[in-house]
Parts: C-alpha cells; sequence; structure tokens
C-alpha cells in the first residue's frame, strides 16, 4: 500500500499541479492517474452521501427527545 492510498492529501496534492497544466492544456497526460482519479471522485462522493444520511438520521432521533425534554423539565417528580 502507498502512502496515495491511505493519504488523500498527500495524492491531491502530487496530482494537483499535472491537473493544472492538463487544464492550461499543457501536455502532461503520463502523470495523470486518470483512473484513480475517477475512483477517488466516486469514493469522496458516496462518502459524503453516507455522512450527510447518517447525520440527518442522527438529527431525526434527538428531535422527539427534545420535544419530550422540554415538556418534562415542567412535570413535577
Amino acid at each position: 500500500m502507498t502512502e496515495d492510498d491511505t493519504d488523500i492529501l498527500v495524492w491531491s496534492e502530487r496530482l494537483a499541479d499535472p491537473l493544472r497544466r492538463v487544464a492550461a492544456g499543457t501536455r502532461s497526460n503520463d502523470q495523470v492517474d486518470r483512473g484513480n482519479i475517477i475512483e477517488e471522485i466516486e469514493s469522496v462522493g458516496k462518502e459524503k452521501h453516507h455522512a450527510v444520511g447518517s447525520l440527518l438520521l442522527r438529527a431525526l432521533l434527538h428531535m422527539p427527545k427534545a420535544e419530550i425534554w422540554t415538556v418534562s423539565r415542567d412535570v413535577a417528580h
């Protein structure tokens, strides 16, 4: 396993310069790992989608608790 496989920041910094050159029209295709870029973009998208779903579920689970708490704190115990 390479450092690129474990550290997305290192991977993204390593590929940023060649990608900028490609975007500017300079030929540097030999330095761009397109397959890995595609995989990583898909992975980040899926990760973000999962994170949003997880946070939404957590919020929905806590909403009834918050509602009950405001009512129950005024009840004599």
